[in-house]
């Protein structure tokens, strides 16, 4: 008999064994190397929280009978002092696990896709000057040959004494100013850069979209596992150590609380409010998004105002160049060399203004 309770007890060492085994396999969540630490630390408290769901329970139950003389032929049965030994555990649990992890998965994504849609929405004027100033950087320095090429016949000019200094000074200043306005260009093309911000070519909506979508995903989610509470499943099955024979009893339990159906009533208004709130609520993506869609036509319709500025002003200039052009003799030289720095200038401000319109457009047009 000693020998048939130790093989009883070997075999539920055993079963602890495994189902703790079990419950580490289905807790575990496999990393990655890009994973942000909030999916890592979501992931690894939901990990945590189903833990104690998914693994069974040993119990140890000592029994005092009552010293009347009799035996107890209850529920149980017996007299004395009785030991027993038990596993329980609850499907139920376990399928909560299972829910508790999708929680945390869910949390990941939506945080991942708000965070994402919260940047873009800050940065999003950028994206559109990025690709402007590249622009206007890239073409100064594509004209930078033909700007020294006029400075140097200025400096010639002046040395033959057909020129003054005073007019070899205000080509300087022209070189300068267009050398100013690259580098200007560029410095703020960098700084952008160095927000780690670069050229957008997404939907804005959209991604809107799939963060609310994913955030309605996760209260679902979590209002899925608030109210399997209501209901207690559970199984109990457990040994009797006495001397002659060993015996074995099972319990199966199933419980139901009445305040699941106002619970399922308030959890159907709370997703409700959830969804107009992620619709309405100035805080949310969407009104954030209709505000910046504002502002973007706003600076839209302003560059469109400075583009017709700018145009104007080199229409005039190729009107005098022509004129300049008829001319004959070196007088006419110097003049033209200014308007050629000058219409380079607003040639830049002109690309800088056409690719920014370009993409400020694509930003307002953005209804996903």
């Amino acid at each position: 008999m000693k020998a048939s309770r130790w093989m009883s007890r070997e075999r539920w060492a055993r079963l602890a064994a495994v189902a703790a085994g079990a419950s580490v396999v289905l807790t575990a969540t496999a990393a990655s190397a890009d994973e942000s630490a909030y999916c890592k630390k979501v992931r690894a408290r939901a990990s945590s929280d189903a833990a104690l769901l998914f693994a069974p329970t040993i119990q140890a139950q000592g029994i005092k009978f009552p010293n009347n003389g009799t035996i107890d032929s209850g529920v149980t049965t017996g007299a004395g002092y009785q030991f027993r030994a038990a596993l329980s555990f609850s499907p139920l649990d376990i399928y909560k696990g299972i829910r508790v992890k999708r929680v945390g998965e869910a949390d990941c994504q939506q945080h991942e896709d708000v965070v994402s849609a919260r940047e873009i929405l800050s940065n999003a004027a950028d994206y559109g000057r990025l690709p402007a100033l590249r622009s206007q950087a890239s073409f100064i320095d594509a004209k930078r040959s033909e700007i020294e090429t006029i400075a140097a016949k200025s400096e010639e000019r002046v040395a033959a004494h057909v020129a003054s200094i005073r007019d070899s000074a205000e080509v300087r200043g022209r070189v300068s100013v267009l050398y100013r306005a690259r580098e200007q260009s560029a410095g703020d093309a960098h700084r952008i850069e160095a927000r780690g911000v670069e050229e957008y070519r997404g939907s804005l909506s959209a991604l809107v979209a799939a963060a609310e979508a994913d955030t309605m995903k996760l209260e679902r989610e979590a209002s899925h596992v608030r109210k399997i509470s209501a209901w207690d499943v559970r199984v109990t099955g457990g040994v009797i150590p006495q001397d002659a024979p060993i015996d074995y009893f099972g319990v199966v339990q199933v419980g139901f609380n009445f305040g699941a159906f106002a619970q399922g009533a308030a959890e159907s208004r709370y997703l409700s409010a959830r969804a107009d709130e992620l619709a309405k609520a100035r805080y949310e993506l969407r009104d954030e998004l209709t505000r910046f869609r504002a502002q973007i036509k706003s600076a839209n319709e302003q560059a469109r105002r400075e583009l017709d500025i700018v145009e104007r002003q080199r229409a005039m200039l190729i009107s005098d160049r022509s004129k300049l052009e008829l001319s004959e003799g070196l007088s006419a030289a110097q003049p033209l060399g200014l308007i050629a720095l000058d219409e380079m200038l607003l040639e830049s401000q002109r690309i800088y203004l056409t690719t920014l319109i370009a993409e400020l457009t694509k930003l307002e047009n953005d209804h996903g």
